[in-house]
């Protein structure tokens, strides 16, 4: 009878509890042999902490089980999906619910269990321990305190554990911590090298706080502790250090007076070009070796510059564009604002748009909002980006002035220079219209206003 509602998804909040009931019943705290009952079992819903989960997603609270030592460890970090007391009732065995839990999937956290888990979810969500001042202190303190019941792994786990850093003073991003594998001994910690009077005119506030000590007799006990967890006594090159360092964490101080990885940041050199785009710029003019360095980003790329193109309140939105670049690995959009070119052709001064494409810009409702947008790139490297407005009504009025194009550099009774043409598309289905927009730009910005070239793309040396 009970399988069925598990299979059927009838299995409630109202009904949990009889129902579970009646399973223990019957079942009690026996093994249970039967794999594909025990794999049934573990899909039926229970009442938790947070609501109802399934056995298997579930946790045992110290409540089923009260012979065991109680673990007083980060008692602020709440461990999810606790079952609920409910089930029991007076005058039944805790222990044979406890264990009939166990052999329907839910899981016991207990001692170095329970302590590896609520490290886990302070690691995965740091917030809990930078929120104040008391919270970095106090948190490490009971990690210390248990720490004779860590191993290696768990040291290595905590070499991201947020840490105060000397004086309270402010790190480049505004943070009064710092993760311990970036960190570095205060003089307090009697460390090998004076680091604090070696960083003293410097920019480097990455220096752990001595208010961690309650008791001098503990001083050895928490630079060992330190150690474990990446906090070095002395300057060492240390790779996975330096990288650690570079591209994990929000370091960069950007215009917007937020901090962000390296490899998300721009060049300061490219402020100008980049105002009022919702970019994230460095703050910071670092040398261009510098910048190699740490990773920043010293280039305008396709996404970005997309992004430029709908800073223009004559533009539209990036979220509406057509991506130019497959290998980009940008969302895929279909608006009929825009124009799509899909792929280049072997000559690099021509353009495909197929011949639906071609239907619909041309139809009177769309003559004056169809926009030709040509972005000539090299890999994911911008060299040159072609708007062409109104597209319909431009290529017209380029059309119409052929005689005032330039000299073709082809010969009389030689090859013939393309201005538009016809090519199978890849599904040979139907037929693509080609473009030189070589000629058609280059002559069309000379002939028509609305063949336009971002003033951002002139300067190739910003890409």
């Amino acid at each position: 009878m009970v399988i069925p509602l598990i299979d059927n998804n009838q299995i409630n909040q109202q009904n949990t509890i009889t129902v579970t009931r009646f399973i223990f019943s019957v079942l009690g705290s026996a093994s249970i042999t039967d794999n594909n009952l025990k794999s049934k079992l573990k899909k039926l819903p229970l009442l938790t902490s947070d609501g109802l989960k399934l056995a298997e997603e579930c946790y045992l609270s110290e409540f089923y089980n009260p012979n065991s030592e109680k673990t007083i460890f980060l008692e602020n970090i709440k461990i999810q999906n606790i079952i609920n007391h409910e089930y029991y009732q007076p005058a039944q065995s805790k222990d044979e619910w406890r264990q009939f839990f166990l052999n329907i999937g839910v899981k016991e956290l207990k001692g170095i269990d329970l302590i590896r888990k609520k490290i886990s979810l302070l690691i995965n969500n740091l917030k809990i321990i930078t929120t104040n001042k008391n919270n970095l202190i106090s948190i490490t303190r009971e990690i210390f305190n248990y720490r004779k019941q860590l191993n290696q792994d768990d040291f290595e786990f905590l070499r991201c554990l947020p840490l105060l850093l000397k004086n309270n003073q402010n790190c480049i991003c505004g943070k009064d911590w710092m993760v311990a594998c970036v960190c570095y001994m205060s003089n307090e910690y009697n460390p090998q090298q004076n680091l604090e009077d070696l960083f003293l005119t410097t920019d480097f506030k990455y220096i752990v706080s001595s208010e961690y000590i309650e008791n001098k007799l503990e001083l050895q006990d928490w630079k060992d502790f330190f150690q474990k967890i990446g906090v070095e006594e002395k300057i060492i090159y240390q790779a996975k250090k330096t990288e650690y360092m570079v591209t994990q964490f929000e370091s960069i101080p950007c215009t917007d007076l937020k901090c962000r990885k390296p490899a998300d940041v721009y060049s300061y050199s490219l402020k100008s070009y980049l105002h009022n785009c919702n970019l994230p710029i460095c703050s910071v003019n670092f040398p261009a070796h510098i910048e190699e360095f740490l990773g920043i980003k010293r280039s305008l790329d396709i996404e970005p510059c997309l992004k430029l193109l709908a800073c223009d309140e004559n533009f539209y939105p990036v979220s509406d564009l057509y991506y130019l670049a497959t290998n980009v690995n940008l969302p895929y959009k279909r608006n009929p604002n825009l124009v799509y070119i899909p792929d280049n052709l072997t000559n690099s001064e021509t353009i495909r748009i197929t011949t639906n494409e071609w239907r619909v810009m041309c139809q009177p409702q769309n003559q004056e909002k169809y926009e030709l947008l040509i972005i000539v790139h090299r890999g994911e490297s911008i060299e040159k980006i072609i708007r062409i407005k109104s597209a319909w009504i431009t290529l017209q009025e380029i059309i119409s002035q052929l005689n005032e194009h330039k000299l073709t550099s082809e010969i009389y009774k030689g090859n013939v220079e393309m201005l538009m043409g016809f090519q199978r598309n890849s599904r040979n289905s139907a037929n693509d219209i080609i473009f030189n927009y070589s000629r058609i730009c280059e002559d069309g910005f000379e002939l028509s206003s609305n063949v336009e070239i971002p003033p951002f793309c002139n300067n190739l040396e910003c890409f």
